[in-house]
């Protein structure tokens, strides 16, 4: 399965485009203002509907090109039995968009925005923090994932738990690609704990007879609290939450359904709670408790533990890029053999925040890490362009076909033949040296043939423009000065 074309009409600057794509890795080339990234999100609209990752949405009405009323997008998607299917997206001004496609038929689409080091799903959220908790015990937090984490190397993570981050073949999986990046790292571990959480009423509960606000704000502190308390003042073995944003504690749960995770019994979570009314206590117990979830994240390396934010923006990007994907690949088809799955990941500059060194292994590293995904990447940096390849480049402005293909792979014929940078071997100030230096001698020349072929304020302006180009090349400092004065009254040498 993959993205065959993609056609956008009356999508900011493009009229009418079609895109066409293949298999595997796909590059959008083109200069800043070209319309790479809203070709990323053309085709989130149209496909949108599976699950995504990316803040910024589809598109809105600022998409729709100046002077009309509606934008369209068309994606066609070749299956695995070569079958083309379309997906529409169509967006009027001032109303809903509509789809083609219900959400279940669309493929898996994930979207990696270029303004963020660390993935969405990745976000450490902000923890509410209890005022009369001692500030130790948050710090003792850490302890809960260290123990777990030391837990994880004795046992094995069952066939139908989603515990990614807990799951040794996936840290030796992503392991393996990361340390090809940085050699000291080479190990992860992440476990989810509660950011915040909220009081669901029971089913059929009228309005007038939910709790009041402050008893739900009390509950919720309450609660958050009990999550926070030191391991030691709880129970030996910390909370086991689930690999997802949220989970919803009920009064009806049970140990049969819960299965082998140690979440709370919500009954366990009350206790000690103080209630201004046994009225007020029956109606908080027959509420259920929406937890959300956020991830703790460590990566092992040589100079000690890190947490994600304490890595560099470039390490930040990579880790959440591969593990991301590999996440949800996994959470997509957990059946699928880990790092087979398949989707069409989109990713905003892929080169952003990282070294030239790793700006040539991320793509070589996707394609073996995630083999059956169709990737459509955009960029600024050679070193990527030379280690994709000239066939799979695609062009959003006209190019000259011509010795395209067959030119060389270094660094400066692409930036010359692909990227259009004249002579990217010199700096911009020698160019302009070259230039005004033609210039000057030319009309040199000229005059020494026949003095009437030049005028001499042409002449007088040429020898200033060389002059000022000069200056910065200019080695010795005495000299350097001596320019600057002949330069500012006009005088010959």
């Amino acid at each position: 399965m993959h993205l065959h074309s993609l056609t956008l009409i009356n999508v900011r600057q493009f009229k009418q485009r079609t895109f066409e794509f293949r298999p595997g890795f796909n590059l959008l080339v083109g200069e800043n203002g070209a319309g790479k990234t809203t070709i990323l999100r053309g085709l989130l609209a149209a496909l949108g509907g599976a699950r995504k990752v990316g803040q910024r949405p589809g598109l809105e009405d600022d998409d729709i090109r100046l002077r009309t009323h509606r934008a369209e997008v068309n994606a066609v998607v070749q299956s695995e039995k070569n079958e083309l299917k379309q997906y529409k997206f169509q967006k009027s001004l001032w109303e809903r968009a509509n789809r083609s496609a219900r959400r279940g038929d669309l493929p898996l689409v994930l979207l990696y925005s270029s303004n963020e080091a660390v993935c969405s799903a990745m976000k450490m959220k902000r923890t509410t923090q209890i005022r009369d908790v001692d500030s130790e015990q948050f710090r003792s937090n850490e302890e809960f994932l260290y123990a777990t984490e030391r837990d994880s190397f004795h046992g094995s993570t069952g066939a139908n738990d989603r515990q990614f981050g807990n799951s040794r073949s996936v840290r030796e999986f992503v392991g393996k690609v990361l340390s090809t990046f940085s050699p000291d790292m080479d190990a992860f571990y992440w476990h989810f704990e509660p950011y915040d959480c909220s009081i669901v009423p029971a089913e059929g509960t009228e309005k007038n007879g939910a709790l009041d606000a402050e008893t739900q704000k009390q509950a919720r502190l309450f609660a958050m609290r009990k999550f926070q308390e030191g391991r030691a003042q709880r129970r030996q073995r910390p909370f086991d939450w689930p690999d997802q944003a949220k989970v919803v504690l009920t009064p009806e749960i049970s140990e049969r359904k819960r299965g082998d995770r140690n979440l709370p019994y919500l009954r366990e979570v009350w206790e000690g709670m103080k209630f201004s009314s046994e009225a007020t206590r029956e109606l908080l117990l027959s509420c259920s408790l929406e937890v959300r979830l956020t991830p703790r994240i460590m990566i092992k390396r040589r100079m000690g533990t890190l947490s994600l934010k304490q890595l560099s923006d470039g390490e930040q990007r990579l880790f959440s890029l591969f593990v991301d994907i590999a996440r949800q690949l996994s959470i997509n088809r957990p059946s699928d053999t880990f790092g087979e799955g398949k989707a069409i990941i989109l990713i905003d500059e892929i080169d952003v925040h990282l070294h030239p060194k790793w700006q040539r292994r991320i793509v070589p590293a996707l394609e073996d890490l995630f083999s059956n995904c169709q990737f459509i990447a955009t960029t600024h940096s050679p070193f990527v362009i030379q280690a994709v390849g000239r066939q799979r480049i695609t062009f959003i402005e006209p190019h000259p076909s011509a010795g395209f293909l067959g030119g060389g792979n270094s660094l400066e014929d692409i930036a010359e033949d692909i990227q259009g940078v004249a002579q990217p071997q010199r700096s911009v100030r020698a160019e302009i040296l070259s230039s005004a230096a033609k210039r000057y001698f030319t009309l040199l020349e000229m005059r020494a043939v026949d003095v009437s072929q030049v005028d001499s304020a042409d002449l007088r302006a040429a020898e200033r423009s060389y002059r000022e180009a000069s200056e910065p090349f200019t080695t010795d400092p005495a000299l350097h000065a001596l320019l600057e004065v002949m330069v500012m009254e006009g005088k010959t040498p």
